[in-house]
């Protein structure tokens, strides 16, 4: 008989990011098994070899451009290792991404320099992408992709908002068919595609309540037998995740602004605060990215601890982020 294992302990937060999604502690060790058996190295830490082992795609997939930002993402440390919690947090809230979710997740990946739209020229390179140090310079997606540029809207454009974005992977679905391919054979990896697709339907009731003005809270349990509320992710247009990121960075280079805010916006507090747990956000864990917001670190435990709070001390290299193209990573 082999010996049974125990997943790691976790950050409270963390526990309560997972809780979010249904996945109770029993789940997390499920998780954990999988972690180890794809940590080739033996060493507890992920590199991108074991991403694509996970998912059983070589680095000349269409996916493979999602797969090196998803890893870029995660990585908290950025140093090109994935720790239990970078690939637990990161992976699961990309497979509890909402179908409106992954395209702003795609959007956040091609809008390269942050500026809220994304241009045919982003679009072009993104769709131009080679995996590196391939013999071969040819692009991992089809031509189709670059076409269908020139026939949205007869080509007579030059950047794209997330809704006309939206519009345009409605239009020609497969300019959005690898970021949804890599959720489906996440979600096939982690857990199961009938966990998630129940997730999916309690996620559309959350929606519904939303709409009278409703906000779904549980009481839930952690490993350490601590009760905590848990505030169910609702639904963000892109504008909200993209206005909040701006304050959020902007506050902290310039506290005197943040404080500005804080004196003028107390009304948004509490919708800033579910924005920051939704699950695209959660995804983004590397305080280098553009679009990283630092945590406060998570609530204060019964025996008065709270947990390692490395959100903080990661927060201070989030005004000088470089842009999200993960060929400068790998």
């Amino acid at each position: 008989m082999g010996q049974k294992l125990v997943a790691p302990p976790l950050e409270q937060r963390t526990e309560e990011i997972l809780l979010m999604y249904n996945i109770a502690p029993k789940r997390v060790s499920k998780l954990w098994a999988t972690f180890v058996k794809m940590d080739r190295d033996c060493n507890g830490f992920w590199t991108k070899a074991e991403v694509y082992r996970l998912v059983q795609e070589p680095p000349q997939s269409m996916m493979a451009p999602l797969i090196d930002a998803l890893f870029v993402l995660a990585d908290r440390g950025s140093d090109g290792n994935l720790s239990f919690e970078d690939f637990v947090v990161s992976f699961c809230s990309y497979c509890a991404l909402g179908k409106e979710e992954v395209l702003q997740f795609l959007f956040l990946i091609v809008d390269s320099d942050r500026n809220g739209y994304i241009t045919k020229d982003e679009l072009l390179d993104f769709f131009s992408w080679t995996p590196p140090g391939a013999d071969s310079a040819t692009p991992v997606f089809p031509v189709n992709n670059k076409q269908a540029l020139y026939y949205f809207y007869n080509g007579d454009w030059e950047r794209l908002y997330f809704d006309e974005f939206a519009q345009l992977c409605e239009q020609f679905p497969y300019v959005g068919y690898s970021a949804f391919q890599l959720q489906f054979v996440l979600r096939q990896a982690l857990l199961g595609v009938n966990f998630w697709n129940k997730w999916d339907s309690e996620r559309l009731r959350i929606y519904i309540a939303e709409l009278d003005a409703k906000i779904v809270k549980e009481k839930k349990m952690t490993a350490a037998g601590v009760e905590v509320e848990i505030i169910k992710p609702g639904r963000f247009t892109m504008r909200e995740i993209l206005e909040y990121t701006a304050r959020k960075a902007m506050g902290l280079r310039n506290p005197v602004v943040a404080d500005e805010y804080e004196d003028n916006m107390e009304s948004q507090k509490d919708r800033d605060a579910r924005i920051a747990q939704t699950p695209l956000l959660n995804i983004i864990r590397n305080p280098r990215n553009a679009y990283h917001v630092p945590q406060q670190g998570p609530v204060a435990a019964k025996d008065g601890t709270n947990g390692q709070g490395a959100e903080e001390e990661q927060a201070k290299p989030v005004s000088a982020a470089p842009a999200l193209h993960d060929d400068e990573a790998t």
